[in-house]
């Protein structure tokens, strides 16, 4: 039972959970206008999920993803593995750990203990959550792929549009604009200030998150910056999300896996 956008929405959620693997790909487009010139800019992400736990996520910084930028490999429960560009990849837990709250942390806002089900917000999959009052809208054709278009709200809240193809693969588009102005600067600015006193009040809680960062902070000392109108420009973000899984309700079995000591955990068998 179920209204016809129920319904399909119901066949794509089944296609997803009769698959061994699952991956979600996506891409980010970002077009930043400044008064004299035009920059464009294009990045990718990967996840791969392999049953019952165990998931891989890359971000690329290239349309032809030669490059990873970045790559992760976990179980849910910890981290089997982490590279950035040409970095070593890291086998030991500790430097792991260190080097997720340095790096990753910020940048992406990936933790290195997750339950699995969280991965697709990670993923900026944002249609993870089942749709709530799915409507049929009009069909669209998108990249020559002629599609079916349902209009529905996520469980927290957002409007989102989700295309649907005729093999029940189910992908999103997102247009958001923003700029950077006199405004958001001096906002910069205030949480320039803010961080300077909080670090000033607390170091030790610094050294020991980025260990020697309070020193290099005192080589390069980042205080109020200036105002460039000519640095000023609007942002243009187009996002999309190929293979979305409908509802992420999955089972929080653990993936037993063993990694062996000076294993490179991308090199396991059938996965990656």
């Amino acid at each position: 039972k179920g209204s016809p956008a129920e319904l399909l929405l119901k066949k794509v959620h089944e296609r997803y959970l009769s698959l061994e693997t699952y991956e979600s790909q996506g891409r980010l487009y970002t077009l930043r206008t400044y008064p004299d010139r035009k920059d464009e800019a294009e990045s990718h992400f990967s996840v791969l999920f392999k049953r019952p736990n165990l998931f891989f996520l890359e971000i690329w910084i290239d349309s032809d993803r030669l490059t990873p930028f970045s790559s992760l490999l976990s179980d849910g429960n910890k981290v089997l593995g982490l590279q950035f560009l040409d970095k070593p990849r890291f086998t030991n837990y500790e430097t792991l750990v260190q080097s997720l709250q340095v790096t990753t942390g910020i940048s992406f806002g990936i933790s290195y203990n997750l339950p699995y089900h969280f991965l697709p917000e990670l993923a900026r999959a944002s249609v993870a959550a089942k749709l709530e009052n799915p409507k049929f809208s009009q069909p669209v054709d998108v990249e020559d792929i002629e599609c079916k278009c349902i209009d529905g709200t996520t469980r927290d809240g957002r409007s989102v549009c989700l295309f649907i193809d005729q093999d029940l693969g189910a992908f999103e588009r997102i247009v958001s604009r923003s700029s950077n102005n006199e405004e958001d600067f001096e906002e910069t600015n205030r949480d320039i200030r803010k961080a300077n006193e909080y670090i000033k009040k607390h170091p030790e809680e610094m050294e020991e998150l980025f260990p020697g960062a309070i020193e290099v902070m005192k080589q390069n000392p980042i205080d109020e910056l200036v105002w460039d109108e000519s640095k000023s420009c609007e942002i243009l973000e187009v996002e999309e999300y190929t293979d979305i899984r409908i509802d992420h309700n999955i089972p929080d079995e653990r993936f037993h896996f063993e990694i062996p000591e000076n294993a490179d955990p991308f090199g396991v068998p059938g996965f990656c």
